[in-house]
């Protein structure tokens, strides 16, 4: 697939076409007059090429200026060049990271936008509404997750929501977020009571799991504990 028409315009669009065509006008002009003042430059073709290999720093050496106001012109000329030759990747760059970014977080737009799937939301235990333009307003949050998970977690929720799996996928990984997203993480301060009933928990057996589908538990036997010290 081409893309030389996205990269053109790319160009159109972030207005760097304005500096590449003063980079062009600068050097018709630099080669101009450097075929006036410059003993070695005889024709405005010579003027182009040297103005060309000295702006793209290749400097071949076949023609050199060697009066005051070739060299200040060569100085300003190369001084352009370089920063015309960085500014376009730089932008052109810059341009796709903001346009993923853009699509990444426009499920989740689009989709609050439409108003689909209250109900599953209301379901996992999140309250959302329209609040105008491209702003919802979130008025309730699972009482076990945490408020600055908010946003990631609608995202996620959005992602999959929108995806082509079957429901019953689509609530799967419903479920799978909710649990990571509510699940302990490290640094975090967990009360004393709270850790209480879960140790109960792991031993009744209630609890086998982790959110993310690990053991929290593992049952050794006698040999396979002796033979971990070396005694079996």
């Amino acid at each position: 697939m081409c893309r030389f028409p996205l990269l053109c315009k790319i160009i159109h669009t972030t207005h760097v076409e304005h500096f590449a065509l003063g980079y062009v006008a600068v050097l018709l002009m630099v080669a101009l007059v450097v075929w006036q003042v410059e003993p070695d430059i005889t024709t405005f073709s010579d003027g182009l090429w040297y103005c060309f290999a000295a702006s793209t720093t290749i400097g071949f050496g076949d023609i050199v200026a060697v009066t005051a106001v070739g060299r200040i012109l060569t100085v300003i000329l190369v001084l352009y060049g370089i920063f015309v030759i960085a500014l376009i990747p730089g932008v052109v760059v810059n341009y796709f990271v903001e346009f993923n970014k853009i699509r990444y977080n426009e499920s989740l737009l689009m989709f609050m936008d439409r108003l689909e799937h209250l109900d599953t939301l209301e379901s996992l235990g999140f309250s959302c509404e329209d609040f105008g333009g491209d702003t919802v307003l979130v008025r309730q949050i699972p009482a076990d997750l945490d408020p600055s998970d908010v946003t990631s977690t609608l995202e996620e929720l959005a992602q999959t929501l929108r995806s082509g799996r079957s429901p019953e996928e689509k609530r799967e990984a419903l479920l799978h977020t909710m649990a990571c997203k509510a699940s302990i993480k490290g640094g975090w301060t967990s009360d004393p009571a709270e850790l209480r009933v879960l140790v109960e928990k792991v031993q009744r057996g209630e609890v086998k799991y982790c959110p993310h589908g690990r053991p929290v538990a593992v049952k050794l036997t006698k040999y396979q504990i002796e033979k971990m010290f070396g005694r079996a």
